[in-house]
């Protein structure tokens, strides 16, 4: 027998006009989603809590069963060890973004999503080429627009982000999505000498590699083919350590990003795929269906040849969808998901599954929300009348509201179970 825990991260939306308004998760033909839900026990989550709207990182984080706020210490540290980086405990990591502006506007906070991995290195190739600071550096893409920002010193994280979309809240960067679409200035946000650094390093940086990226010949190659220069780098979401996670016995996982690469290993799991798919296609459809077509592929390779008892996969494909307004390819991609993966967990003898969003991305607002997501856990009898895995119909499950953290004590999942009350 195995456990499988499913992660769709992002799922959750809002009725769209588009799909006659229904949610993507509504309008997708899931009838293997739908089947486990008739046949188990359904509720809804809300990831840290019902006000917050979380990251991918700090939600992946909690219902993985870790608290995030004891145990998160900022996305840059889990985006450099994610990528294979020899990261150190006290060093500056910074996630980044390439991203357009122009007059100082930001114009895509992604470059398009239309960045290649070859042009990306070509560009980081040459900012850590001719930057140079009074702390040693290193600036490394990882997939598409993505990349991290390492200084090599203890420095403090206590320091603002760049990007106006994530707002800091503690030691959290929380989707914000004010009015304000201008590149913030770092700051400090305690008086000590080595946080006014950090915010001194991370504004230079800034500044000095949009000078190199203005005119680099990719950017130049790029408008000529009428597409977004990714003419600066945005840092945001500092830390100065990893996380130290209780390991998880007889896990292994098939996962999509960087963070969900760290998070696996900081737990103990063994990470069982290349999450590192080179982006080489402009089109950002081609390269998410490419890299869900490969995801599941794995995921299926991993359950033939099965040496552990609990499987992890993250699929981040829905939200990539919802980050970019695209309802129809948001159905489409929950659609594939339940044909070609749900369906063939349900041919294996004895499985036992839980599937769940992380957090809501609504197409509509091209971010991250608080919105409650559904959760089903299969294998285990059914107790309740949810039918469908949807939005509306896991509100009443007999699951109920559940907090992240708890969502593995609550089903199950876990060999030491605690009883956790659901409300």
């Amino acid at each position: 027998m195995v456990k499988v825990f499913v992660i769709l991260s992002g799922i959750g939306d809002k009725p769209c006009a588009l799909l006659g308004g229904e949610t993507p998760l509504e309008a997708a033909e899931t009838q293997n989603l739908d089947y486990i839900s008739s046949n188990g026990n359904s509720g809804y989550i809300y990831a840290l809590n019902a006000q917050v709207s979380p990251k991918s990182d700090e939600s992946l984080m909690a219902l993985l069963g870790y608290d995030p706020h004891q145990h998160y210490t900022g996305g840059g540290p889990l985006a450099a060890y994610g990528s294979g980086f020899n990261y150190k405990d006290g060093w500056l990591a910074l996630k980044t973004n390439f991203s357009t502006i122009e007059n100082k506007k930001i114009i895509e906070r992604r470059a398009g999503r239309s960045l290649t991995t070859k042009e990306a290195v070509e560009l980081a190739e040459d900012i850590n080429k001719k930057l140079k600071f009074e702390v040693p550096f290193i600036f490394m893409p990882t997939v598409g627009h993505e990349g991290f920002l390492v200084f090599r010193e203890n420095l403090s994280a206590n320091i603002s982000n760049m990007d106006p979309a994530y707002r800091k809240v503690g030691k959290f960067g929380v989707t914000f999505s004010p009015d304000v679409n201008i590149v913030q200035k770092c700051r400090a946000l305690d008086p000590d000498q080595k946080t006014k650094l950090a915010a001194r390093l991370v504004n230079e940086f800034a500044v000095k590699s949009h000078k190199i990226l203005e005119c680099h010949e990719v950017n130049e190659k790029r408008k000529k083919k009428y597409l977004l220069p990714a003419n600066v780098v945005i840092p945001r979401d500092a830390g100065n350590s990893l996380p130290n996670l209780e390991k998880k016995k007889n896990w292994a996982a098939v996962i999509s990003t960087a963070n969900s690469v760290a998070i696996s290993k900081l737990a103990g799991m063994n990470v069982l795929n290349n999450f590192y798919r080179k982006a080489e296609s402009t089109d950002i459809f081609e390269n998410v269906y490419d890299s869900l077509d490969r995801q599941i592929s794995d995921a299926k390779t991993a359950l033939k040849n099965k040496t552990f008892e609990n499987l992890f996969v993250y699929f981040n494909q829905a939200d990539i969808c919802g980050m970019e307004n695209r309802p129809g390819e948001k159905k489409k991609v929950i659609e594939i998901i339940d044909k070609k993966f749900i369906n063939f967990l349900l041919d294996i003898a004895g499985v036992e599954i839980v599937a769940a969003g992380d957090h809501s991305t609504p197409c509509e607002m091209k971010a991250r929300t608080s919105n409650p997501v559904p959760v089903v856990h299969y294998g285990k009898g059914k107790s309740d009348e949810v039918q469908r895995f949807t939005e509306k119909e896991c509100i009443n499950g007999g699951y109920r509201k559940i907090i992240g953290k708890d969502l593995l004590n609550v089903v199950g999942f876990t060999a030491n179970k605690m009883h956790v009350n659901v409300v």
